[in-house]
């Protein structure tokens, strides 16, 4: 639709309501609506606004500024006093003409056909994308011949019920990479299925991808398959990070070094991603000649090529033993007289934190007392290693040798744990009641106050600044690391208390912080708020009777 044939229908006058009519135009017939500009938010300057539809498109015109834009009416219709009743009954008629909406008119009309216009155009250049992707996939190459029997064979081989195949094939100028999937199938007499799941192009072996599309319907392949460039109208969600290789590598132009990589670290990796590394870190097929295979997978997935290189003799004839990785390299290399035992057993670690953590304590301390001590006294755990760094830290934070083997190689290190963070503890909370030492002032007029018992629950007082450092340390939340509740608590601002079951006062249940006339808030260990509803009705109960003992204390007061 030409703007000039839509321009020549504006009116001389504005008219001062909504109004609607149909205009003709070379070819076809459209919609125009005059909106008056008071009614049109944020458009005060203009006297009208225009909006034409026609059945394949849409407008909207801003005669002030001389302006067009693609709004749709639904977006006018959400700024401006457009309704039903603000059309007169020729208006109406004539949107529902327009629309083939003979019945009463109503404001969904002309919202829903353009709506059903805006559906058409996107049908329509979906599928002429469709046909672009469809013609330009003709040039594909066709599958190998055997390839259907090599992914059964490579399903079975796998012993598991889903495996991911890459396809590398000479394409143009560069080489097309097919990733698949191959799983096991009971249906339709099929004992197993393949999806083509992507096609790329790219203008080298493990190179950047020039353009990829996505497979669009499960279990088909080559030819039969459509494709399509986003993943959300595809099979795809992510796409696998390990394959096997169809072996097809002497035909493809590729180095002996390429091809040597690919065959050592097939199943195991990307593919691609190994080509790449291999470009940035030749030190990667070197490796995986001396039979290093997880080493090198390693070096694809951790990018640690270079400090490969650097590796002893010795460290290689280990690593190859277990069939190591890049982290039992590095405590080699900082331990190398690590016994085969616990080499074996930290070969087994997968978690990259824990990794880090022995690592750490081997550059500082012998490792082969330290991983027996831990496996003797807890286990070589997360939990277990970093209660055992706090007790060194905490040891050297006394004024000890951590080094020492009478400290480090200590049996009996989780009492000393204990011992030393309550030496520690106490001297900071002995620090905390001298900074806060109103709390303990008022203990005996916060105890009239807030000191209650009822339906086997108990609330009690803390006595010093220290209660409530113990009571945050006890729960592991802020109570006791942030200092502004010591502080509101000795300034009289607010209030800390603590929830008890009376069966057991010693342990800590809920923390509550309040005033004289409201619970502020109220958690239990980690944040939080177990029993809620209960705890709730408790916590009601109680604070009437604060009330009451809060009027009662300032009706003696005078």
């Amino acid at each position: 639709m030409k703007k000039k044939d839509l321009l020549k229908h504006l009116p001389s006058e504005w008219p001062e309501c909504n109004t609607a009519k149909i205009i003709r135009t070379p070819g076809r017939k459209a919609l125009m609506v005059l909106l008056p500009g008071w009614q049109i938010v944020g458009h005060t300057d203009e006297k009208c606004v225009v909006h034409f539809v026609w059945n394949e498109g849409y407008l909207t015109y801003y005669p002030g500024s001389k302006i067009w834009d693609r709004r749709k009416y639904e977006s006018l219709y959400y700024n401006a006093y457009v309704s039903g009743g603000s059309f007169d009954e020729k208006s109406r008629k004539a949107i529902g003409d327009f629309t083939e909406n003979h019945q009463n008119y109503y404001q969904g009309s002309i919202e829903s056909y353009e709506r059903e216009i805006s559906y058409s155009k996107q049908e329509k250049a979906e599928g002429r994308k469709q046909k672009r992707i469809d013609d330009f996939m003709k040039d594909c190459p066709p599958l190998p011949k055997d390839f259907k029997r090599w992914c059964e064979a490579k399903l079975k081989e796998s012993r598991c019920k889903k495996v991911n195949i890459k396809l590398f094939q000479p394409y143009k100028d560069g080489t097309m990479e097919r990733i698949f999937t191959v799983e096991e199938c009971c249906y339709s007499g099929m004992t197993f299925m393949i999806t083509e799941i992507c096609r790329s192009a790219q203008l080298k072996y493990g190179g950047l991808w020039k353009w990829w599309y996505y497979g669009v319907y499960k279990g088909r392949y080559g030819r039969n398959q459509h494709f399509w460039d986003k993943k959300g109208q595809s099979i795809v969600n992510n796409l696998p990070k390990s394959h096997y290789l169809y072996d097809n590598l002497d035909e493809p132009d590729m180095t002996p070094s390429q091809r040597a990589v690919l065959r050592a670290l097939d199943g195991r990796v990307d593919p691609s991603m190994a080509l790449r590394r291999l470009e940035t870190c030749p030190e990667l097929e070197y490796v995986l000649k001396r039979g290093l295979i997880r080493l090198g997978v390693d070096i694809v997935e951790f990018s640690c090529g270079k400090e490969v290189s650097t590796l002893s003799k010795a460290t290689c004839n280990r690593l190859k033993e277990i069939d190591g990785g890049w982290y039992s390299a590095q405590l080699i290399e900082i331990a190398p007289k690590i016994s085969e035992k616990y080499l074996k057993d930290f070969n087994k670690i997968r978690t990259d934190a824990k990794a880090d953590k022995i690592i750490a304590l081997a550059s500082e301390y012998n490792i082969n007392h330290v991983y027996k001590l831990l496996m003797e006294t807890g286990g070589v755990t997360i939990p277990v290693i970093n209660k055992y760094n706090d007790y060194l830290r905490m040891s050297a934070q006394l004024g000890n040798n951590p080094h020492d083997e009478i400290i480090y190689r200590n049996r009996r290190w989780e009492e000393w744990h204990d011992r030393y963070a309550e030496d520690i503890n106490g001297k900071k909370e002995k620090k905390e009641n001298r900074k806060y030492a109103a709390i303990r002032k008022d203990y005996r007029l916060n105890k009239s106050l807030f000191a209650w018992e009822d339906e086997g629950y108990l609330i009690t007082v803390p006595k010093s600044a220290a209660d409530i450092c113990t009571e945050g340390r006890k729960q592991h939340h802020c109570v006791g690391a942030s200092t502004i509740y010591r502080q509101n608590m000795a300034k009289r601002k607010s209030f800390i208390v603590f929830l008890r079951k009376a069966e057991n006062p010693e342990k800590p249940y809920y923390t509550i912080e309040c005033d004289l006339t409201r619970v502020i808030q109220f958690y239990s260990a980690y944040d939080r708020q177990p029993d809620k509803e209960k705890v709730e009705k408790i916590l009601a109960k109680w604070m009437k009777q604060v009330r009451k003992n809060v009027k009662k204390m300032r009706k003696a007061a005078g």
